[in-house]
């Protein structure tokens, strides 16, 4: 059990550390919450690390490597919608 939470708690840091990343600003509480900043790191956390929001979620991890994985494929798709969008 403890081995599954600290895969969690990985995947998390990496979700921050992308999040921060893009937004440019570290710590995220300096983000602004009437420039509508915080509502899109929400969703960028939120689609990086499903369980957050979807409590039903099963995603367990059997290694560090799984979640790297899993992470780079996620942080791929946000990456694509988010170009996307601009254009």
């Amino acid at each position: 059990m403890e081995l599954r939470a600290a895969y969690l708690f990985f995947e998390f840091r990496i979700a921050y550390v992308y999040a921060t990343r893009h937004f440019c600003r570290s710590p995220l509480s300096l983000l602004k919450h009437e420039d509508g900043e915080i509502e899109q790191v929400r969703g960028i956390i939120s689609q990086l690390v499903p369980i957050l929001v979807d409590r039903k979620s099963k995603t367990l991890y059997t290694g560090l490597s799984e979640v790297v994985t899993e992470m780079w494929s996620r942080i791929d798709s946000v990456w694509i919608s988010k170009r996307q969008s601009v254009l």
